[in-house]
């Protein structure tokens, strides 16, 4: 097997370009990393509006129990409208 040596401008060269490309893939992780952390705030509200959305069908559901004649007077009200 014979064993290749590089001069030392291929050596620079391959340096270079693995410089370049390290850069290069720095540059697109950070241009996505904006992109992620959207993503992720975005999911974050949405999974807090639908636990918003459970308790609050809970606590109707709650008040229809308990005090039901209140629960018919507003439900009515808004009805009318």
């Amino acid at each position: 097997m014979r064993h290749h040596r590089h001069t030392p401008e291929q050596e620079q060269r391959a340096a270079t370009a693995s410089i370049s490309a390290k850069s290069s893939i720095r540059d697109v992780w950070s241009t996505n990393r904006g992109a992620e952390n959207r993503f992720v705030c975005v999911c974050q509200i949405f999974m807090l509006l639908f636990f918003l959305m459970i308790v609050a069908q809970m606590l109707l559901v709650y008040w229809k129990k308990k005090h039901y004649r209140s629960y018919q007077q507003v439900t009515t009200f808004g009805h009318t409208f």
